[in-house]
């Protein structure tokens, strides 16, 4: 399990859309961020983790 996985795991959804993490990605455009499908946060999680120690 990721970094990433663990906070949602223990977060809760609604907690976690209101956390000062996704308003970190909310305000860095990371839901914009290009990609090939699938979850993009998933396909950048190296960014979203580093986010986490932000």
């Amino acid at each position: 399990m990721t970094d990433l996985s663990a906070y949602m795991a223990t977060t809760g959804l609604l907690n976690a859309l209101q956390s000062p993490l996704f308003q970190r990605i909310r305000s860095a455009r990371a839901l914009g961020w290009e990609h090939t499908g699938g979850c993009t946060l998933y396909e950048h999680r190296d960014e979203v983790e580093a986010m986490l120690t932000a």
